[in-house]
């Protein structure tokens, strides 16, 4: 057996250790068992899985010996099997390790998991993001709506109960005073 190690830093050191101190809002360490769990999640090893070229499926299955199951299953199951992912002691290291009979299988494997993990976390971020973006955009359609309705209402309320609005009454007044300065004056 051949073992290959491919490492992704999670987040900067500073970053880490500033949330370790609890600066910036947030544990570092749920937000690094979360990283984790997501590597470690069915969804990324499906991503990995499906990013392998046909030649590069054969070259993982060549050395397996089992071939009564489709190749799928097959792939899903030795590829579970063959890897590890933990933190490196207190830093924010994340070993990917690999463990294939063929050496650059296992290097293949290793470095495909930390290129997908990568993106994968990336992509999750953008989802995240552009939900975010959509909600808040909702919610500002949502008040604009509701200020429109209110400004619809106040105006309504206004003309049934034959009410000037202190700005109006201002406005009034002003053109009044306007005027007056304006007329010539008879003795």
């Amino acid at each position: 057996m051949y073992a290959a190690t491919s490492t992704v830093l999670f987040d900067r050191q500073e970053r880490m250790e500033m949330l370790e101190r609890g600066e910036g809002g947030g544990g570092g360490e749920l937000m690094l068992t979360t990283r984790l769990e997501q590597l470690r999640s069915p969804e990324l090893l499906l991503r990995v899985i499906s990013s392998l070229k046909p030649t590069e499926r054969t070259q993982m299955l060549a050395a397996s010996s089992d071939a009564a199951t489709d190749a799928e299953r097959q792939l899903k199951t030795l590829v579970r099997g063959a890897l590890r992912i933990d933190r490196r002691g207190t830093t924010a290291l994340i070993d990917i390790d690999v463990a294939h009979r063929d050496p650059q299988a296992a290097a293949l494997l290793a470095n495909r998991y930390a290129e997908e993990s990568i993106s994968y976390v990336f992509d999750r971020g953008s989802a995240a993001s552009d939900a975010s973006l959509t909600f808040l955009r909702n919610q500002a359609e949502e008040l604009r709506k509701k200020s429109e309705d209110a400004e619809r209402a106040l105006q309504a309320y206004r003309q049934k109960y034959n009410l000037v609005s202190l700005e109006a009454n201002q406005n009034i007044r002003s053109e009044e005073h306007t005027s007056e300065l304006q007329s010539p004056m008879y003795l």
